[in-house]
């Protein structure tokens, strides 16, 4: 049977002994820490009901701890901690989860970080299980106008997604997604980004998925690419455990300056001198050397000037037969 907690309950069960029902007893603490924690940690007294119950809530539980613990002032959430307590798989295919995310965009009006992610490559999905997040899912997100940091592993979204979920949050300042190739943009892709716009964005991090009859290597290529040359406010763009060649995006870029602190290039026999002057922001650097098969040594000037500090630089000696 499930209880409707009230405060005359809670009151009960703040003097009760050891024996109380587990969850009752972990509602009350939770409360008793949110009202002193401003009612504004969702995550710390969530994780302090998980830890009492076993991490095992049944829906009814769930949505008494949402009514409780959800509120205008809540800035965080991590809805991982969610879906694993009531072991629900695939968001977007439950109605209770849908319920969770409609209750967040509307009670959490200050929420300025939104996280569902797996922590660890090893427990990451394989990328031909990745699901591409579902309509309602997108509407939902798209009304929390506060974000400041969004990031998700578990779901992929298209490249319309994308648009969308800048055009509405457009106060992000950390973006974290998974990317898979949009049919209906085969052929206007580059044509559909200009519409992207990450004013407030720094870093816009993102990795592309397994894709039937498309490229998602070319599509992870492109998009950071044209980020290099069309988005100068962020400062980290891609994959950071994969390198993507800017260098003709570097040596060619229009803009003033960039606001870019990793950066990957190439070199090789023909290279000569590369200009970092526009990007004098550049913390890490990887370079991929080039070189043919009968090549003893490689002289290339890679120009630093102004106050640049370049904490690490990684590179790879490519040989070419």
């Amino acid at each position: 049977m499930f209880i409707k907690l009230g405060s005359q309950n809670l009151e009960r069960i703040s003097n009760d002994s050891p024996s109380s029902d587990p969850f009752l007893e972990a509602i009350a603490l939770a409360r008793a820490k949110l009202k002193k924690a401003g009612k504004a940690e969702f995550n710390f007294c969530l994780e302090s009901i998980l830890s009492r119950k076993g991490n095992n809530l049944n829906t009814l539980e769930m949505r008494e701890i949402i009514r409780i613990l959800l509120n205008s002032k809540t800035k965080d959430i991590n809805f991982t901690l969610i879906m694993e307590a009531l072991h629900l798989e695939d968001p977007g295919d439950h109605q209770f989860d849908l319920m969770v995310l409609q209750k967040i965009s509307s009670i959490a009006t200050s929420i300025s970080k939104f996280t569902y992610c797996i922590v660890g490559e090893e427990n990451l999905f394989p990328h031909t299980k990745i699901k591409k997040a579902t309509r309602e899912f997108l509407t939902e997100l798209c009304k929390m106008k506060t974000l400041k940091v969004f990031e998700v592993n578990i779901l992929c979204f298209t490249i319309t997604n994308l648009l969308g979920i800048c055009k509405n949050l457009q106060n992000l300042k950390f973006l974290n997604i998974f990317l898979t190739c949009d049919e209906k943009l085969k052929s206007r892709t580059r044509k559909k980004l200009k519409k992207l716009t990450l004013e407030k964005c720094k870093e816009f991090r993102f990795s592309s998925v397994w894709c039937k009859d498309h490229n998602n290597e070319e599509l992870q290529t492109n998009l950071t690419r044209y980020c290099v040359q069309h988005v100068p406010n962020l400062e980290g763009i891609g994959n950071y455990d994969c390198f993507t060649d800017m260098t003709n995006e570097i040596i060619n870029y229009k803009g003033i300056y960039s606001n870019l602190k990793r950066i990957d290039i190439s070199v090789d026999s023909e290279s000569k001198n590369i200009s970092l002057i526009k990007f004098h922001k550049v913390e890490h650097l990887k370079v991929s050397l080039k070189v043919a098969m009968e090549c003893h040594f490689l002289t290339v000037s890679i120009d630093f000037r102004g106050e640049i500090i370049c904490r690490s630089c990684w590179v790879s000696l490519c040989k070419r037969s």
